[in-house]
């Protein structure tokens, strides 16, 4: 009697990939940019890719121990190069003091509590840097390509205004 023998590692594989997926696409549509700072996009992506690669894995060469380890090995690898990837496209400005008071350019539209995203010009530096921000008011909207002030800036998140 052999492991496969006593679950079937192939729908093993696949839940693990509709649950993951599941919680991916919940973050993604409903836009719930607070969770990717406790990093459950990328421990998301990595599962999803472990269970798929699992699942290649199995169907291939029918053993469920060579699909277990490589999969575990492939899910941590994307999960890291998804991590790492993410924080080559963020910006850090060394001092988010400069920031305020500056106007910006909405780039994703900020509508009552939701994140959205604003571009805005250094002219210290002559760089564009983007944030995530969110209106002052907690009914406040701001559409594509509306010009909006940095009120304040706190941990990573701008509050803006018109």
């Amino acid at each position: 009697m052999t492991l496969g023998d006593l679950f079937n590692p192939f729908f093993i594989f696949y839940v693990i990939v509709a649950i993951s997926g599941a919680v991916l696409l919940f973050v993604v549509i409903f836009n719930e940019t607070q969770f990717e700072d406790l990093y459950l996009v990328p421990i998301s992506v990595g599962v999803t890719f472990a269970g798929l690669g699992g699942a290649i894995i199995f169907l291939t060469f029918s053993s469920v121990v060579l699909a277990i380890v490589l999969s575990i090995v492939f899910g941590i690898g994307t999960c890291i190069l998804f991590v790492f990837v993410r924080r080559q496209f963020e910006s850090t400005p060394s001092s988010f003091k400069e920031f305020e008071g500056l106007t910006a350019t909405v780039e994703i539209p900020i509508i009552g509590n939701k994140i959205g995203r604003i571009i805005v010009d250094n002219p210290s530096t002559e760089t564009v840097e983007g944030f995530p921000a969110k209106a002052i008011q907690a009914m406040g909207e701001y559409r594509k390509g509306e010009k909006v002030l940095i009120v304040k800036l706190e941990g990573s998140i701008a509050y803006v205004s018109k």
